[in-house]
């Protein structure tokens, strides 16, 4: 196991398990990303360690935000001693109520609303926004027209990717400006971002950054589509089979990689801290790392890639 997950003093193998098989709940910003797929198996993993029973369920779509409310409000009937959200909207009133009936909150992946007493477990996005810029600026010079296109303006955690990278680029010498918002659907994705290129003149752009998984499949698949993805430098985020046979095939110069399972691991650890009344501090980094074809042959890259998307490698 990766010294990440023996952090905050050994947590796993000091805690005392779980009495009586109490429940947790976790609802993720989504169910089809390979992302969620990964925090779900890291959650699981801790769930199992320290005794606990799991309900993890999302919404489709991290634009599915009536959805996810219904899933989140299942934790008042299921009794859950403590609830790991993925917020795709506002839950200041839910975290008020759910806190007067005994219910610890933790949130992962993003933050929203008021962060009160709530502790977040999640990359350091804005960090690894500005790593996005710093590997852009290995591949283009200060003239290039770089294009930040966007997830969803209700996404605190692609948000903040999206400013880190301006801000680092710009500190560079580089050129970036916000593109189009793609959304969270690859196909519709795809669409947008051909149309915004088309309209733009894609013979006027240099390069691209896209911040989540959705949209750097949407954006590789465009640029595939328009004969452009060996010109135009392009850096996304996350990971998945299209990403990175992106990767291997030269379509894609690199992405930024979280670390899921360490997600989904250490918000369950937060969870049973929060449960059992130890601290927990207001914010943990789950982590991050670069992927480039050349790093696919370095065996620490490959084992990070190994244990937070196993999926890959079935």
């Amino acid at each position: 196991m990766s010294s990440r997950l023996l952090s905050w003093g050994l947590l796993v193998l000091l805690a005392m398990p779980a009495a009586a098989k109490e429940c947790l709940q976790v609802v993720p910003g989504g169910n089809i990303e390979l992302f969620w797929q990964e925090v779900q198996r890291g959650a699981t993993a801790a769930a199992q360690q320290l005794g606990y029973d799991l309900y993890y369920r999302g919404a489709k779509k991290s634009s599915s935000v009536d959805a996810q409310q219904k899933l989140v409000e299942m934790v008042f009937s299921l009794r859950c001693k403590a609830i790991i959200i993925a917020p795709s909207t506002d839950y200041s009133v839910f975290v008020d109520r759910a806190h007067r009936q005994g219910i610890e909150v933790v949130y992962m992946d993003r933050a929203s609303g008021v962060m009160k007493d709530v502790p977040l477990v999640a990359t350091d996005n804005y960090a690894a926004g500005r790593l996005a810029a710093q590997l852009m600026q290995t591949k283009v010079g200060p003239q290039a027209r770089i294009v930040i296109m966007r997830l969803l303006p209700t996404i605190s955690s692609t948000s903040e990717r999206e400013r880190g990278f301006l801000d680092e680029a710009q500190a560079l010498g580089l050129h970036a400006e916000y593109g189009a918002y793609l959304g969270d659907d690859v196909g519709h994705a795809k669409q947008l971002a051909q149309a915004y290129f088309a309209q733009q003149g894609i013979d006027r752009i240099d390069a691209v950054f896209s911040p989540n998984e959705t949209t750097a499949a949407a954006v590789i698949l465009a640029l595939q589509k328009s004969g452009a993805a060996r010109r135009i430098v392009h850096i996304g985020f996350d990971m998945s089979k299209t990403i990175l046979q992106a990767i291997r095939d030269g379509s894609l110069s690199g992405a930024v990689v979280q670390q899921p399972y360490f997600m989904g691991f250490q918000a369950v650890i937060a969870a049973d801290r929060r449960i059992r009344q130890q601290s927990v501090p207001p914010f943990h980094d789950s982590g991050s790392f670069m992927v480039t074809a050349a790093l696919l042959s370095d065996e620490a890259t490959l084992q990070k890639l190994q244990l937070n998307y196993q999926l890959l490698f079935e």
